[in-house]
């Protein structure tokens, strides 16, 4: 109701203020002593102060580091016509006086003030509430720290709004992302009430997870207590025994949203109930030291008296061990260089804002957030401003504020905001160390990387790693693996002469009953099988994976820095069809080839292999167990291994996941070109395959493969074949594998081309296949590998699917005309046995065909399918890989080069050659003051005339390149750095960037005379019986030379040296040499040139000065096969 009040008092009053506000702004920027062009902006400063500790963003420790900003940015960022005059707003000592801002914001208005911007307030409901008034009248509001904002709604629905500081947003994301790290699906958050940093966190963290959908996948519970007296019940012993108790019986993952002193309470009482063993992990927040957090410290001795109160004496020997099974997630510290300074100068200023730092006293973050909120608002502007906009266009501003805006900060570097205008923080997860007595970081969550970093010992107490998400006897201890059954006997009445047969015998049929028990349990659970997408963590960059899959691949450490995220990417990804996958990629050049084609994820610290099922996708049944079971056990060195299969939210199979084959499919690897398919390797790949089918087929629980097709075989990284799709027939569809008709227009027939035509003719409806259909799809696949072609492809020719008709072909096979159709594969492609090997195999009655027994004992028969041969050939196979690999580096190195030599060609076009090497070198290049130096302009007389003259744009740019040309080929062999050419003008330096002592005026002067003559020789096609003159100016002294610009950079020369030799040239006269008595003075020590008193001239912006003519060279000067050109007389 309040702010709808203030919309309708500000509604009715903004038009009369409008006007008056105008008059008031020019008012204002001549008291503040501004130009008539000034623009005046007026931020809104809201903050809390004098709320002693508990208040974090408290504007009497901040105030210094704000004021700080302001100094720097009004220096340094803000553009110079744009006057800054801050108003302040005290929302008094606590968050509890939520509605101040409103009332503060409605003051400025009544006083016919603006604000362009609202800074602060910190408190979320009071940031909630300015917020309705900045929507109101569309004005950015700058949150410090607001973290709570997002409990209630979507950030999206907060447009105006950014937050500069701490966000439980972020927290949230981290939280979750650490979850799916090590797979943990139950978890307890157990939050203090009486902590209103930890209810916010709380309440956001609720809403990401039904944003993300998360609360179906994870087993979630959030208990929450008081620990402040007459709240709830009593806060004692018992409730924490009482919490955690309930805690244990659903989770080992505990969250405590509490303050330190509190966390050490339970943590105490973990360790008398023994839930600090390493089945437990318990988790607290302290993102930075503030009084706010408490002290996580398992000692009393800040918090002594309620420890005290709670359990009556010091158990700080208990609370040091119990602090082993804690982890705290916190904020990196702040390395930046500057970072001292700015700690001595908010320790020297504080004082002024009523607050005086200890000598022991850390400056917390949020401090450092109060310098960036407004070095963020100021670099906004400046962004507003190097766009050409008005700083006052507050729709620019506003469009820069929605920009996943970034800025520099001299305090903490680069800055980067979020799409919601939020700031990305780098998290750290610590662990307690006892040697250190100190939490030490454990892992690292980079906001700009979507990996995690491991940074020390994964060990976790005496475990390698943090524990499961459940124990191995279930949460209460009652699971059937840990009850094995005892024997029992009538006590005391027998003999021990009958008590030791029978007791023998007892504990030898409990043994048997417990070792069948085990194995039953083993079957008990029905869905082994199932893989929770939130499980599989997605590598997604191929070059990453390249880069980190021989090192990390099979263990948690190495899974964890490769995965950087859960079901959330995979779950929504299709995977490609079979025959878009054959033509994503096919190169062989790095380890993972072909990975394009499949998707591949991290599962329990394992690289895996996930394989899209078909549509439609099933949704999950416990039946499903018993259909998978015989995959369960399979082991075969040319099989793939089953390992279960990824079910997403909805709980519907989406992949099957196996173990990874890093060269792809056997199509990616015919397609290369980088691989050399000879018959050795060939004869390798078709062992490979026979062997793996004669294993499948001595399953007698799996049957037959049923859908064998070039995508069911998988080439590992060690070159072998493996066979995979196999077991899968309960997720195949029943419609594809319906016998084919001709009026089917939109069924995909490629698939059909390895089936066999009984099969094709509906004669076996089973979805499993059969034996000799198996054979029938091998024959095919053999063919495809002898002659490196599609199924029916022809010899010689490139790989093309596109071509073929596989409607007709299967049509064909299905009618069974004699003779049949079948892939043709020529005898003089390979030896006449395997061709009349395969002949038999794709033989129309399946009864004649072989079995795959007989296949391998013909093949064993045949010259070049021995194993040795293959493991012999292997080897010479990878030499010729690395060898080709050699080759490949080579000629990339030299592409390389090549592209390297022209950069820096074009490098030393723009530069000097020594300031090119350097930047080459990757020296920084800084402004460089010389001082001696000579410089030189010209001025082509008759330049107007001859661009009168020309008839084109075009003809101009021919003319002008000549003149280049010409005065180019001089300066080339000499000396000197060309500094510009603007028009006719040409600028040319010599002394710098590598000094030459004092022969600068020497050269440049040499180069006058001869470039004097050269253009006097000089003609155009516009006016070529004119001759032209050169009119010459020459300054020696110091200057400054730099590089400016990024996009086409200027090696750029200032100083008043460069003022005067241009006076040299603008008062000169055509055809003759004018040089200044510095130049002068240095041609007489040398003693090579001719010269003449002009006499004094007024030069403009120097006054009379003393200058002289160069005629010429004395006669005594000889240069090596020039003739010496002469310089006309003055006179």
């Amino acid at each position: 109701m309040g702010c709808f009040l203030a919309y309708s008092i500000i509604g009715s009053l903004s038009v009369a203020f409008f006007v008056q506000a105008l008059a008031d702004d020019q008012a204002l920027l001549r008291k503040l002593g501004a130009s008539a062009n000034s623009i005046l902006i007026q931020p809104c400063l809201f903050y809390n102060r004098d709320g002693g500790d508990l208040i974090t963003f408290d504007y009497s420790k901040g105030g210094a580091a704000f004021e700080l900003a302001v100094e720097y940015a009004k220096d340094n960022i803000i553009p110079e016509n744009v006057i800054i005059d801050i108003r302040y707003f005290n929302l008094g000592h606590s968050c509890e006086e939520k509605d101040t801002s409103v009332h503060q914001a409605l003051r400025v208005w009544m006083a016919d003030e603006q604000c362009d911007v609202y800074i602060g307030p910190g408190c979320t409901e009071a940031v909630e509430h300015l917020y309705d008034i900045a929507d109101y009248f569309k004005t950015p509001l700058i949150a410090m720290t607001g973290a709570g904002v997002g409990a209630k709604g979507d950030l999206k629905a907060y447009p105006y709004l950014s937050r500069i500081s701490v966000t439980h947003t972020m927290t949230s994301r981290i939280i979750l992302k650490f979850l799916r790290l090590f797979s943990y699906s139950n978890v307890v958050f157990l939050t203090d009430l009486a902590s209103s940093f930890n209810v916010d966190l709380y309440n956001v963290l609720l809403r990401t997870l039904r944003q993300q959908g998360s609360t179906s996948l994870m087993a979630l519970k959030f208990p929450t207590f008081s620990s402040l007296p007459g709240v709830l019940e009593d806060y004692t012993q018992n409730l924490t025994f009482s919490l955690l108790r309930d805690a244990s019986l659903s989770a080992r993952v505990i969250f405590l949203f509490m303050r330190g002193p509190i966390v050490r309470d339970f943590l105490i009482s973990a360790a008398k109930m023994n839930m600090t063993s390493s089945e437990y992990v318990f988790l607290a927040v302290e993102l930075y030291t503030s009084a706010e957090f408490g002290n996580f410290t398992w000692s009393v001795w800040h918090d002594e008296a309620v420890t005290q109160a709670i359990y009556g004496n010091s158990e700080d020997k208990i609370a040091q061990a119990a602090f082993e099974s804690l982890l705290l997630m916190t904020y990196p510290p702040v390395l930046a260089s500057s970072s001292e300074e700015f700690e001595r100068q908010v320790r020297k200023r504080s004082p002024k804002y009523g607050y005086h730092y200890k000598p022991t006293d850390k400056i917390d973050v949020i401090v450092g957030h109060w310098y960036d909120a407004f070095i963020f608002y100021a670099s906004v502007l400046q962004e507003v401003a190097a766009n050409g906009i008005s700083v006052s266009n507050s729709e620019a501003v506003m469009t820069v504020f929605n920009s996943n805006f970034s800025f520099f900060s001299p305090l903490n570097g680069l800055v980067q905001m979020d799409e919601n205008g939020d700031r990305q923080m780098d998290y750290a997860m610590k662990k307690f160390s006892v040697s250190s007595d100190r939490f030490l970081p454990f892992l690292l969550f980079p906001y700009s990387q979507d990996n995690v970093t491991i940074v020390s010992d994964t060990a976790w107490k005496e475990r390698d790693s943090l524990p499961p998400n459940s124990p191995r006897c279930g949460f209460d201890g009652s699971a059937l693996i840990c009850k094995p059954n005892k024997a029992a006997w009538a006590p005391g009445t027998l003999e021990g002469s009958i008590i030791g047969p029978l007791l023998f015998f007892g504990l030898a049929i409990a043994g048997a009953i417990y070792a069948i028990k085990r194995f039953a349990q083993s079957q008990v659970d029905p869905y082994w099988w199932r893989v929770f997408m939130f499980e599989l963590l997605d590598i997604g960059d191929i070059n990453r994976t390249r880069s980190q899959l021989g090192s990390h691949a099979g263990s948690r450490q190495g899974s964890a820095k490769l995965g950087q995220s859960n079901a959330s990417s995979l779950k929504n990804k299709s995977m490609k069809s079979e025959r878009s996958e054959i033509s994503a990629g096919h190169s062989l050049m790095a380890d993972t080839l072909a990975l394009a084609s499949m998707e591949i994820a991290v599962m329990r610290g394992n690289v895996v292999c996930l394989q899209d099922l078909p549509d439609p996708k099933l949704r999950a049944l416990p039946s499903y167990g018993k259909d998978l079971h015989p995959l369960r056990n399979l082991q075969h060195n040319n099989v793939q291994s089953f390992l279960g299969i990824g079910v997403n939210d909805e709980n519907i199979c989406q992949y099957a996941i196996g173990e990874l084959c890093g060269k792809g499919n056997l199509p990616c690897l015919l397609q290369s070109k980088s691989v050399k398919l000879d018959e050795p390797f060939k004869n390798s790949l078709i062992t490979d395959l026979v062997s793996g089918m004669v294993y499948l087929h001595s399953v007698a629980a799996l049957g037959s493969h049923g859908d064998l097709r070039d995508t069911s075989c998988l080439i590992d990284s060690r070159f072998v074949l493996k066979v995979s799709g196999h077991g899968l027939a309960v997720f195949r569809n029943p419609a594809d594998f319906q016998p084919p008709f001709d009026h089917q227009v939109d069924r995909n027939f490629y698939p059909l081309l390895w089936r066999a035509p009984e099969l094709l003719r509906g004669s076996n409806s089973d979805l499993r296949g059969t034996l000799k259909g198996d054979v029938y799809s091998f024959a095919v696949i053999i063919q495809q590998i002898v002659l490196k072609t599609p199924p029916y492809g022809i010899a010689g020719t490139e790989w093309d699917e596109s071509g073929l008709k596989a409607k007709d072909i299967v049509l064909e096979v299905k009618r069974g005309i004699v003779p049949p159709v079948r892939p043709r594969v020529p005898r003089s492609i390979c030896q006449h046995i395997i061709v009349d090997l395969v002949e038999d195999c794709w033989n129309e009655d399946p009864v004649l065909r072989p079995t795959f027994v007989r296949i391998q004992g013909i093949l064993r028969n045949i010259p070049g399918f021995s194993r040795d041969n293959v493991i012999d050939h292997l080897f010479k196979r990878m030499e010729q890989y690395a060898g080709t690999l050699e080759q490949q580096v080579e000629e990339k190195t030299k592409r390389f080069m090549d592209e390297k030599r022209r950069g820096e060609e074009i490098l030393s076009g723009l530069l000097p050659k020594f300031v090119a090497r350097m930047l080459n070198k990757g020296h920084s290049i800084a402004p460089e003051t010389f001082p001696s130096v000579t410089i030189y302009f010209s001025h082509l007389e008759g330049f107007d005339d001859m661009i009168a003259a020309t008839n084109s744009p075009a003809e101009m740019t021919l003319i002008l390149n000549s003149f280049y040309v010409a005065c180019d080929s001089v300066i080339e062999t000499m000396d000197v750095y060309k500094v510009e050419t603007v028009g006719d003008a040409y600028m040319v330096v010599s002394g710098l960037p590598v000094p030459n002592g004092s022969h600068h005026a020497d050269i440049i002067s040499a180069m006058s005379i001869t470039l004097m003559e050269k253009i006097r020789r000089l003609t155009f096609p516009t006016l070529p019986q004119r001759s032209y003159e050169l009119r010459i100016g020459i300054n020696s002294g110091p200057c400054v030379a730099g590089i400016i610009g990024l996009k086409l950079p200027r090696y750029c020369l200032f100083g008043d040296t460069v003022n005067v030799a241009s006076r040299m040239e603008s008062s000169g006269e055509a055809g003759k040499i004018h040089i200044s008595s510095t130049t002068q003075h240095l041609l007489s020590l040398s003693g090579h040139f001719i010269m003449d008193d002009r006499g004094e001239m007024k030069i403009k912006g120097k006054g009379m000065m003393q200058t002289y003519w160069l005629r010429g060279y004395r006669e005594s000067v000889w240069f090596p096969g020039k003739a010496r050109p002469s310089i006309p007389s003055t006179t």
